[in-house]
């Protein structure tokens, strides 16, 4: 700890985690406590050590790598989601889960959990763990009718929030739960919300070129969030553009939500490794009432030539690639670059 009155928030999940630190320390800052990010987001936590900041926080977003083999837990703890990921460095799935799920093994004093009840995977391999708190239930901070809502009191309408997307109205419910446990009077700082932008390459709206709206969701590496960015515009027309480095990921979801002959997703336009499963799933999951078009390209450049081609007028082209960007790019930021660059050349 930074001092012995530090109180250290920790956040783990699959995805979610950055926005989720963010938002948890911009909250705190709001309610004028002094505090600090670090981890898997911004600083590494070992430069904390021996400064003498005199924190009152330290939110520390915790990677499944650096989950896998820590010690000790958080004060406070928050457990987002669990999806399948990174099977090339913990092997299987489920040495990935547990590795996570480290973080909130060593907790002391009966330090409670925050876990997302929305979330399967992470209630069932939470379901022995005690001294757990809940969200998104509807007992608890979960969203309802438009309204972020605490059990049956409206405290925010979700059409004031500048973030979009059920799955960050989600994350702003665990992260006010997080506030809560820790002591603070969530109703001092709710109101900061209509402030809070987000992050870059996270359902970033780039602008709008002939009626149609660009945005980057580069930081989307699977599935889930593929689909969770493609409702955030449920009420458009979609072309989604996807696929990246290969990391055995099972695309069918991501095909029936497309295929779905409500989907408002028109054109899917696949790249890179994992384009050719992306496409050939939506091909398998297709019926005769689907209304998605599929079209294979090799990289960014060309796919986003196509979706520029075929997106009607009023739709958004979305960048949410649902695989890592390894091989192609360094990484994730490089590649939401580099769709932010072939909109400004088209700008121009």
């Amino acid at each position: 700890k930074n001092s012995p009155n530090t109180k250290i928030i920790g956040i783990t999940g699959t995805k979610g985690k950055s926005t989720t630190t963010s938002l948890i320390a911009y909250l705190l800052r709001v309610l004028g406590k002094n505090t600090a990010v670090g981890g898997n987001i911004g600083v590494p936590l070992i430069e904390f050590v021996g400064n003498n900041l005199n924190l009152d926080y330290m939110v520390a977003e915790i990677s499944s790598y650096q989950a896998s083999d820590i010690e000790y837990s958080p004060d406070f703890s928050i457990l987002l989601n669990l999806y399948p990921e990174h099977v090339d460095w913990h092997k299987n799935h489920n040495r990935y889960y547990n590795d996570k799920l480290n973080l909130f093994k060593n907790r002391i004093n009966s330090a409670p959990m925050v876990v997302n009840s929305k979330n399967k995977r992470a209630m069932e391999m939470t379901a022995d763990f005690k001294d757990v708190v809940y969200y998104n239930s509807k007992e608890s901070l979960h969203v309802e009718e438009g309204f972020i809502t605490d059990g049956v009191t409206r405290l925010y309408p979700v059409l004031d929030l500048p973030i979009k997307g059920e799955h960050n109205f989600e994350n702003i419910c665990g992260a006010l739960s997080v506030l809560r446990m820790a002591g603070e009077n969530i109703s001092d700082c709710i109101g900061a919300l209509k402030s809070f932008v987000g992050l870059s390459h996270r359902l970033q709206e780039l602008g709008e070129h002939e009626n149609v709206l660009y945005v980057n969701d580069s930081i989307s590496t699977t599935p889930e969030t593929a689909i969770a960015g493609m409702e955030a515009y449920n009420f458009k027309p979609v072309t989604l553009i996807a696929g990246g480095y290969d990391r055995s990921q099972n695309y069918s979801e991501l095909a029936s939500y497309v295929s779905k002959p409500s989907s408002n997703v028109v054109a899917v336009v696949t790249m890179n490794q994992t384009g050719c499963r992306i496409a050939e799933a939506i091909r398998l999951a297709k019926t005769d009432d689907t209304i998605v078009e599929v079209f294979e390209e090799k990289g960014l450049e060309d796919a986003f030539v196509k979706a520029k081609e075929i997106t009607p007028k009023g739709g958004v082209i979305l960048l949410s690639p649902a695989a890592p960007s390894y091989g192609a790019y360094k990484n994730f930021e490089e590649r939401g670059d580099h769709f932010k660059r072939l909109c400004n050349m088209m700008w121009a």
